[in-house]
């Protein structure tokens, strides 16, 4: 589970990069946004981790 919120913050960090390279332009980064999708994704992973357990 480590490795994949690893992951999760990775691709944060690259989606914000990215968007500074596309220059002023680019539409801006919802940091909202990008931080409630990743806390989602990490919920649903936690999730997961805890189901694959109890079945055990």
């Amino acid at each position: 589970m480590t490795i994949e919120i690893r992951q999760l913050v990775i691709k944060s960090t690259l989606l914000t990069e990215r968007r500074q390279d596309e220059g002023p332009l680019a539409a801006p980064v919802d940091l909202e946004q990008l931080k409630e999708s990743l806390l989602l994704e990490c919920r649903e992973l936690i999730a997961e981790r805890f189901s694959e357990l109890r079945e055990r």
